[in-house]
């Protein structure tokens, strides 16, 4: 019903469509969802992968790929994970995130005494920034006026930065009650752009680490680019 919902031809009933796929509770474990199945379904037709990454939640489903956990727990590690981030929320203010097309380094001198912070480092070109709802707004009128280039981010909260960093203990809780495995396949992290370790122990330390580091994408990428990667294919719902 959430993931795939009936056909509506009213303005107002697809916005609510919208908002509930949009929910973080709900939109992670879908997003688990469909990039489990699908990754099971290259598999099906022959096509192994030597070695797995995941973009920001994507994570969770390449460590379930991997032999991390069983596939039955990824919808609940899924929604507590969610669960986690917005219990960590604090003065009511969940904040908010933008897709600017810069480098890291060209951001930094709007970002000075603002609550904001490089979490996605997604492309050479693109950064993703994250902070209090107050300080993103005032970061845009900032970007606006030097004709820099954003957009406004459809998201629960803050991901990836201080404003949801108790979620690292909350969702320890969660995963200290879930057996783990060792690894069947690397997995590289978003955290270190290194392959994570292959004990079930210390892949539980990386994965709540993971919730309140940025995402290294760009270096994780090339660093899998080193390790012999050449062809990647994307698994999951696109956008």
């Amino acid at each position: 019903k959430i993931l795939f919902p009936s056909a509506v031809f009213d303005a107002e009933l697809a916005k609510d469509q919208k908002e509930r796929i949009k929910d973080t509770r709900m939109a992670q474990p879908l997003l688990g969802i469909v990039d489990l199945a699908i990754a099971n379904f290259l598999q099906s037709l022959g096509i192994q992968p030597d070695m797995v990454a995941g973009h920001s939640y994507g994570e969770l489903p390449a460590l379930c790929f991997a032999g991390s956990f069983e596939a039955e727990e990824l919808v609940d590690l899924s929604a507590k994970r969610a669960k986690s981030i917005l219990d960590a929320v604090e003065n009511g203010d969940p904040g908010t995130m933008l897709a600017v097309s810069a480098k890291p380094e060209e951001l930094t001198p709007f970002m000075n005494g603002l609550a904001v912070y490089p979490v996605n480092f997604n492309s050479p070109l693109q950064c993703v920034v994250a902070g209090t709802t107050a300080d993103i707004q005032q970061l845009s009128t900032l970007l606006k006026t030097a004709k820099v280039s954003f957009r406004a981010l459809e998201v629960a909260c803050a991901f990836h930065s201080p404003v949801v960093a108790k979620s690292k203990d909350l969702y320890q809780e969660v995963l200290s009650t879930v057996p783990f495995n060792d690894l069947q396949i690397p997995v590289w992290s978003n955290t270190t752009a290194k392959p994570y370790p292959i004990e079930a122990s210390a892949i539980k330390t990386r994965l709540t680490d993971h919730l309140v580091k940025p995402v290294l994408f760009v270096d994780e990428l090339n660093d899998m680019y080193e390790a012999g990667a050449r062809i990647f294919i994307e698994v999951g719902p696109g956008k």
